[in-house]
């Protein structure tokens, strides 16, 4: 069974651990249409302690044993957590990551062509609304 990790990297304005809509309805979506196995992790990038290092940590360790064949990363870019999604990436792919890593979002949907140079190491791209094609995917 594919495993995915759902990372949600919103602003947060307050103490609030709820995640965000979009997260909330992505998860929905894949836990009652599809076979992966999701494993969600929010990440608030303007929280005290935040840390890229940490965070791909984290995915590492969720996927202890499990072949990178199986293992996917997914994560919305946005303006405010662009810089950190980029360094999400390169660190995944340094320490040795094989698995799929999908972007989608704003700052993916209303990108110009030649998107895949602006994310070096990631590997799908989702424009547009995500649940059916994150499902497919």
């Amino acid at each position: 069974m594919r495993q995915l990790v759902l990372l949600d990297l919103p602003w947060r304005v307050s103490d609030e651990d709820r995640p965000s809509l979009g997260h909330a309805s992505l998860l929905a979506s894949l836990r009652t249409k599809s076979q992966v196995e999701v494993i969600p992790i929010s990440a608030p990038v303007n929280r005290i302690g935040f840390s890229v290092k940490g965070l791909v940590a984290t995915v590492l360790d969720v996927f202890q044993g499990v072949p990178s064949a199986d293992a996917d990363v997914a994560m919305g870019v946005f303006v405010w957590n662009d810089s950190a999604v980029r360094g999400l990436i390169a660190l995944l792919r340094e320490t040795g990551f094989r698995g799929r890593i999908i972007l989608g979002g704003p700052q993916i949907t209303y990108a110009a062509l030649g998107i895949e140079t602006d994310y070096l190491g990631a590997d799908v791209f989702i424009r547009g609304q995500a649940e059916s094609a994150l499902r497919e995917v």
